[in-house]
């Protein structure tokens, strides 16, 4: 009653279900999907016992969950500060920053470039060897076999 009372633990319990169905679907046959609901029936009916068997210990123990947590929270919290006082004192006694300037001269040149333009069936010929060149011109003269892509 109690695990069905809580909204979180009927929705994995359903996401359990669904999975489990899955695989047995996977797996095939009827058989082992109906295996499947049964042992999901058995699953749903442990888990809902459990938590009612915990949620009876805190009910009775709640002194001692409620010292537990806070035992907990206080270790949690030194911890924390502990770490962060050890990280400080190392990084600010180990920290030394050298900063200086050289200047370098250094020797600059400036590149001039003259581009010519050449035709492209001039640069295919003056790349190509005769044979290349013959098989080159036989695919131009048939458009690529696909005139409707070269008009």
């Amino acid at each position: 009653q109690i695990a069905a009372s809580n909204p979180f633990s009927r929705f994995m319990q359903k996401q359990r279900i669904k999975r489990e169905y899955a695989k047995a679907a996977k797996k095939g046959g009827i058989k082992s999907a109906n295996k499947t609901a049964e042992n999901a029936g058995k699953a749903a009916k442990k888990t809902a016992q459990a938590t009612k068997s915990t949620v009876s210990f805190v009910a009775r123990h709640w002194k001692g969950v409620l010292i537990g947590i806070c035992a907990l929270l206080l270790f949690v919290m030194i911890s924390a500060g502990v770490t962060s006082c050890v990280s400080l004192l190392t990084g600010g006694m180990s920290t030394v920053y050298y900063e200086y300037e050289v200047e370098v001269p250094y020797n600059y040149y400036i590149l001039n470039v003259n581009l010519t333009s050449e035709d492209m069936a001039g640069l295919t010929a003056y790349l190509m060897t005769d044979e290349q060149f013959d098989a080159y011109l036989v695919y131009m003269q048939a458009k690529g076999n696909r005139p409707d892509l070269f008009p």
